[in-house]
């Protein structure tokens, strides 16, 4: 399990994620091109990796914030900070 942040005590992380690499579903998608299938292929690895880790760390009683690229950072900061007071 990889975490970006993590407030061990409470155990609390944050995983950043850039929205081309991890599929995101608001604004990514493989650009079209001849090696299009190849990247699809790539991106779907890393959104299924992603989902074990989410699921690894959820079974060992973290609570996850993702947070991607896309996203405003004070409303991303605002998501953290709720996950954290919610574990204390």
């Amino acid at each position: 399990m990889e975490l970006d942040f993590a407030w061990l005590a409470r155990r609390v992380g944050v995983v950043v994620n850039g929205c081309y690499w991890h599929g995101c579903v608001v604004c990514a998608g493989a650009k079209a091109g001849p090696s299009a299938a190849e990247w699809a292929h790539k991106v779907a690895k890393t959104r299924e990796r992603d989902a074990r880790n989410r699921d690894l760390a959820a079974n060992h009683g973290w609570r996850l914030v993702t947070v991607w690229e896309h996203e405003d950072p004070e409303d991303a900061a605002l998501r953290v900070a709720e996950k954290t007071r919610q574990s204390a």
